[in-house]
């Protein structure tokens, strides 16, 4: 199975199958093994702004750190994350006209 190919149209939810967020986390695995910050910062602050998930807030302070921008991650690190999805994903998915 390519993770890096979308699903094709028509097809079920398959056990195994990979979620727009997670290839994006695989993306900004591998920019930050390539030493890539820029990029993996790129990919992290968009995964984190669907996620709003702590792990994610910690990988992209890792990034910021390791680009020597101290003042961003420990921001990210001191801020507070619910325990519930994303509040702007689940307005999203919401129908406009309730």
């Amino acid at each position: 199975m390519d993770v890096f190919q979308d699903t094709e149209m028509g097809g079920g939810s398959e056990e195994g199958e990979w979620g727009m967020v997670d290839r994006m986390r695989l993306w900004r695995h591998d920019a930050l093994m390539q030493h890539l910050y820029e990029t993996a910062a790129f990919w992290g602050d968009k995964i984190l702004s669907w996620t709003n998930d702590p792990n994610d807030a910690f990988w992209l302070a890792q990034t910021y750190f390791m680009t020597h921008q101290y003042s961003r991650a420990e921001r990210l690190l001191i801020q507070p994350f619910s325990a519930s999805p994303s509040r702007n994903l689940v307005q999203q998915t919401q129908p406009i006209n309730q």
